[in-house]
């Protein structure tokens, strides 16, 4: 049986992997990832209104660094788990 850290490297690939994100939870987390994209946008779009940006501004930011630490953990995450895809090779230069 493969060490646990390879387990739970397999385990992030089949929940992140497009393709391969067919049980429950790996539909969440894509379909929470594309929420997160879609408010964004919608976002930016509302917070080039000076009055909504002037009285939520402040919304706005928080919004932001919630998202920019879930697409950096999620970068991370397929980098580290990357090994996983038959696309690339093993080891540091596979990533």
């Amino acid at each position: 049986m493969p060490p646990a850290s390879l387990r739970l490297r397999l385990r992030c690939y089949q929940l992140l992997d497009g393709e391969n994100a067919t049980t429950f939870v790996g539909k969440i987390v894509n379909g929470f990832l594309i929420a997160l994209i879609i408010l964004n946008v919608i976002v930016v779009i509302i917070e080039s209104i000076p009055e909504i940006n002037q009285e939520y501004g402040g919304y706005f930011a928080i919004l932001e660094l919630f998202s920019v630490a879930i697409f950096t953990l999620e970068y991370l995450a397929r980098v580290w788990m990357s090994v996983e895809s038959p696309k690339f090779g093993k080891g540091f230069k596979g990533r």
